[in-house]
């Protein structure tokens, strides 16, 4: 597993992609289906059975975030995000790709080799899981 510092991957930011990332809008879509979720009970399902409940819904948001407490600004970008406002789909892919590379950047990484015992814990808002690009390069 692997984590990326977000607040890492903003302060690594060239100027002036960070002052584009500043005041960059996000188009994501996540899907939710009653009958699928953990949460739902049986009561909840049954009237639902063998009909499919998805809805997809869509939202914008910042893709840099503050956190509330050390006002610390965070690049939080996800795998849902489908473009950026204001752009079509081609530039926002390309874009998007740029600002991930810093995400995944080794250098904004920790990258962990389980062992029996080993216990990890994270402040969600500041950190993303994400998969290494270069495996080989696990560090402890």
């Amino acid at each position: 597993m692997a984590w990326s510092s977000r607040a890492a991957a903003y302060l690594d930011l060239p100027d002036p992609l960070g002052m584009l990332a500043d005041n960059l809008l996000a188009v994501s879509f996540v899907a939710s289906d009653l009958t699928t979720t953990e949460r739902a009970t049986d009561a909840n399902k049954r009237p639902w059975c063998g009909v499919s409940t998805g809805t997809i819904y869509e939202t914008t948001h910042p893709i840099v975030r503050v956190h509330p407490e050390t006002g610390e600004r965070m690049l939080s970008l996800g795998r849902s995000v489908n473009n950026f406002v204001g752009l079509q789909r081609y530039p926002s892919q390309r874009l998007f790709e740029r600002l991930q590379s810093y995400l995944i950047a080794p250098r904004n990484t920790l990258c962990w080799n389980w062992k029996s015992g080993d216990v990890a814990i994270w402040i969600i808002a500041r950190l993303s899981r994400t998969l290494s690009a270069n495996p080989a390069a696990v560090t402890e």
